[in-house]
């Protein structure tokens, strides 16, 4: 492993310790879309639909640029709302949507890590920490989660003289959909005294 560890290009410190500067990039990239319909059926009734499209990647570096952090997010929203005016005191609003949030963090290696060093099955790179010294190896692990929102409301408002009157319900569902591992899973210490 310690061969893997990148050799040290600054100022010598002392005691076989020396600096080592890693010159990185940060990028961040994001694709945004929002589209919207307004139709009317007629003059009591009118429907809308929106539709949001947000894809995002941060790109950073871990310690010692010897892999990449890749955050990817990607967002779907949509919305369909159907209004009626039912009599001139009583409008009716109905309203169904559908969103979808997803992150899901990658590692990309910026060194060859051979595959025979990596144990316990784990699909990624193990870390090696020494006191005084910046970890080598993979500290964040890849996993993703996705929510998906299932929402629909109806609404009815009335006026009657001065006053007026707001009534409706509405269901939400959430789901989600994960697969990342427990942090005990992929932590294994020894150490010596």
């Amino acid at each position: 492993y310690l061969d893997l560890w990148p050799q040290p290009n600054g100022e010598n410190i002392g005691g076989g310790v020396a600096r080592r500067y890693t010159p990185t990039d940060r990028i961040v990239t994001e694709n945004y879309v929002v589209g919207r319909v307004d139709y009317r059926l007629n003059d009591n009734n009118s429907v809308f639909t929106r539709f949001t499209y947000d894809d995002g990647k941060d790109t950073a570096p871990a310690t010692l640029g010897l892999y990449n952090n890749n955050i990817e997010t990607k967002q779907r929203f949509s919305t369909v709302q159907y209004e009626a005016i039912l009599s001139p005191t009583l409008l009716s609003s109905t309203k169904a949507s559908f969103n979808r949030t997803a992150i899901n963090p990658t590692i990309s290696m910026n060194l060859e890590y051979p595959k025979s060093l990596f144990f316990l099955g784990k699909p990624f790179a193990p870390t090696f920490t020494y006191p005084g010294v910046s970890s080598f190896g993979v500290t964040d692990q890849p996993y993703y989660r996705i929510q998906n929102k299932w929402e629909t409301s109806q609404g009815l408002s009335t006026s009657v003289g001065a006053h007026s009157l707001k009534f409706g319900g509405s269901w939400t569902h959430i789901g989600f959909n994960t697969n990342g591992p427990r942090s005990e899973e992929h932590t294994s210490e020894l150490q010596s005294h």
